[in-house]
């Protein structure tokens, strides 16, 4: 798999009044044989990080590529296991191929710090969800 130039720029997103990256040109990936191609015109935040952890893990960092194939699978409704699936494949390409990211750190440890990051998040946001419509079980009224 061939990790393209991302050429993009700085947009205005309507929702939440955040800044996005827009696709100049289309990114061409093949993962698993399986070819997707992001269009041009195609708007993305990059990875989704806490504040708190923006020193350790920028979202316009090297996570960026994996960030953007997933919010479009995402978009595009291919479906969770799909997008989760493509996420972890450029992931796994990005560690284990570039060294650029943390060279103090063996490829092996970088795949479990960043595996174990993600699952974090994912189960925290999970619970808070649970439990907000716990709490509030008139949501949909």
């Amino acid at each position: 798999m061939l990790i393209p130039i991302i050429h993009s720029r700085r947009v205005l997103g309507h929702r939440y009044k955040q800044e996005l990256d827009e696709l100049t040109r289309p990114a061409e990936y093949r993962i698993g044989g399986f070819p997707l191609v992001v269009p041009r015109g195609f708007r993305t935040n990059g990875a989704s990080v806490p504040w708190l952890l923006r020193w350790f893990l920028h979202p316009k960092g090297w996570v960026y590529e994996a960030a953007l194939l997933h919010d479009y699978c995402v978009e595009r409704r291919l479906g969770y296991w799909w997008s989760q699936w493509v996420f972890w494949q450029v992931m796994a390409y990005t560690i284990l191929e570039s060294h650029a990211a943390w060279p103090w750190l063996t490829p092996i440890k970088r795949a479990w710090l960043f595996a174990k990051a993600v699952l974090v998040l994912v189960y925290t946001s999970a619970f808070m969800w649970v439990n907000y419509y716990r709490i509030n079980p008139f949501v949909f009224k």
